[in-house]
């Protein structure tokens, strides 16, 4: 067994400074309830953040379906992290599918703080 002071005084310094809880990782959700979809710019449905880490200053909101991008922009990040509806505008969703949200937060030098992503399918479905 190992009794040396400097292993002790090792040890302790590694568990002080491993974290014991692990941040929340941001999320996104949405729905697409009483959304009509197929016009020629759609408005988003509300967009609602959670664990946005400190330091984001605005985020960038994209819409996919699959690899196929439909637009997107960046805003401010917004009160509470709720982008409210008909916030920003996107081409579609229009043909049934599974289309994503991808929220990229970003600090004030516009460096990439986190990430995070939502599918649904459209039309809604219960």
């Amino acid at each position: 067994m190992i009794q040396s002071p400097h292993f002790f005084s090792l040890a302790a310094m590694l568990l002080a400074t491993t974290p014991t809880v692990a941040a929340e990782q941001m999320t996104v959700e949405f729905s697409f309830r009483g959304s009509r979809g197929c016009s020629s710019l759609f408005p988003n449905p509300e967009l609602r953040l959670h664990n946005v880490p400190a330091g984001t200053k605005s985020i960038l909101i994209q819409f996919r379906t699959g690899n196929r991008e439909m637009g997107g922009q960046k805003i401010a990040l917004p009160p509470k992290g709720v982008v409210p509806q008909d916030s920003i505008r996107t081409f579609g969703p229009c043909a049934p599918g599974v289309y994503t949200y991808d929220v990229i937060a970003q600090s004030a030098t516009g460096e990439t703080i986190a990430k995070a992503e939502n599918s649904e399918p459209f039309p809604f479905m219960q």
